[in-house]
C-alpha cells in the first residue's frame, strides 16, 4: 500500500468512526427517562411567567413576574428538583432547590429562574434524589444573587 493510499484510508476509517459516535449521540433517552423536567409544568410556569434583566448600575438581577405567577403568591406551592446546600451541615432548613442535578456531569446547567430558594420547617437531609417540596411562594423582584421565586415553611412530600 503506498503512502497516499494509506494516508486515504485512514482518513476514510476516522470518518467512518465519527459518523458511529455521531449516531450514538442522537439517540433518544430510555423509555421514562426525563433528564431536565421538560415535562414539569411548575418549571414551564416559572420560566414562561417571568421576564429578567440586569441593572447593572445596582449590581442586581430584575425580575418582572405575570399575572399566572402572581396569583400563586402567598399560596400553597409546590416544587420538584435537586437539592443544593447551602451549607456544609448533615441537615439544613435553608436551601435551594434546582430544576437540573446540579452535581450531574453530564446534565446542562441551570438557567436563570431555575432554582427555588427554601426555607424548610424541619431540617432536612441532603440526598442526591429528586425531591418535592410544598410551601408558601414569595417573589423576589430583585436579587444580587438571581433568586426570584422563595418557599416559605416548606414540607417535603
Amino acid at each position: 500500500m503506498t503512502m497516499l493510499s494509506f494516508a486515504r484510508a485512514s482518513r476514510i476509517a476516522v470518518a467512518v468512526a465519527c459518523l458511529g459516535l455521531t449516531a450514538m449521540t442522537r439517540e433518544a433517552p430510555p423509555q421514562g427517562l426525563v433528564p431536565d423536567h421538560d415535562d414539569a409544568p411548575i418549571w414551564m410556569l416559572l420560566k414562561t411567567s417571568t421576564r429578567f434583566k440586569i441593572d447593572a448600575a445596582k449590581g442586581l438581577y430584575v425580575a418582572s413576574f405575570d399575572k399566572p405567577i402572581q396569583a400563586a403568591e402567598g399560596k400553597p406551592f409546590t416544587v420538584s428538583g435537586y437539592l443544593l446546600p447551602l451549607e456544609a451541615t448533615p441537615s439544613f432548613r435553608h436551601f435551594v432547590v434546582t430544576r437540573r442535578n446540579t452535581g450531574c456531569p453530564f446534565c446542562p446547567p441551570n438557567e436563570i429562574g431555575e432554582a427555588v430558594e427554601v426555607f424548610a420547617r424541619k431540617p432536612v437531609t441532603y440526598t442526591q434524589a429528586e425531591v418535592t417540596f410544598t410551601g408558601r411562594l414569595k417573589l423576589v423582584s430583585s436579587s444580587a444573587e438571581g433568586m426570584f421565586y422563595r418557599l416559605d415553611e416548606a414540607e417535603i412530600r
